[in-house]
């Protein structure tokens, strides 16, 4: 079988705010976040480990590094891989991750994958994402949520509870 190119477009190639990130890092007890399996160079989460476009973190694996964070692509078919990606390491190999994605709840990838996450978080407001500028984009035409797999999801409500709704999916 072969493995899935990277398709990630100029277009995806957004960052996560820093002030998100933080969040990230206080959940992680403030320690530097594992691995981005999903990002561009230098790196711009921080991570210990990162995957580039090159390197393709959808074939990669993700355990050995601690909490791992992606900010995937949101362009189809993308997002449904990297989703699906990161439900496929959680639950097979049980790697702790963070997964930002569009609130999409009646989609198919939603219900077959996130809905199966340890919890789930729902921002009051919309996450205004970074440009490979630097500058802020405008603001977003949709709702993020914020997924967590992983053994601490009590303390991630704690940290993320702070943005809006937390729950347990299925709860």
């Amino acid at each position: 079988m072969n493995a899935p190119a990277p398709l990630t477009l100029a277009s995806d190639e957004y960052r996560t705010p820093e002030w998100f990130l933080d969040l990230v890092r206080r959940f992680n007890n403030g320690d530097q976040i594992g691995l981005d399996p999903c990002t561009t160079r230098p790196n711009p989460v921080g991570a210990r480990a990162f995957y580039t476009k090159a390197d393709n973190g959808l074939v990669l694996p993700w355990h050995g590094w601690g909490l791992v964070f992606v900010n995937c692509p949101y362009s189809s078919p993308n997002l449904q891989l990297w989703v699906t990606k990161a439900a496929r390491e959680a639950v097979t190999r049980k790697v702790e991750v963070i997964l930002l994605v569009p609130a999409t709840p009646a989609t198919s990838w939603w219900q077959d994958r996130i809905a199966r996450a340890d919890r789930i978080c729902l921002p009051r407001k919309r996450i205004a994402f970074v440009r490979p500028s630097g500058r802020v984009a405008p603001s977003p035409r949709h709702d993020s949520a914020v997924v967590y797999w992983g053994p601490r999801g009590d303390d991630f409500e704690l940290v993320f509870g702070e943005l809006g709704m937390c729950f347990r999916p299925g709860a």
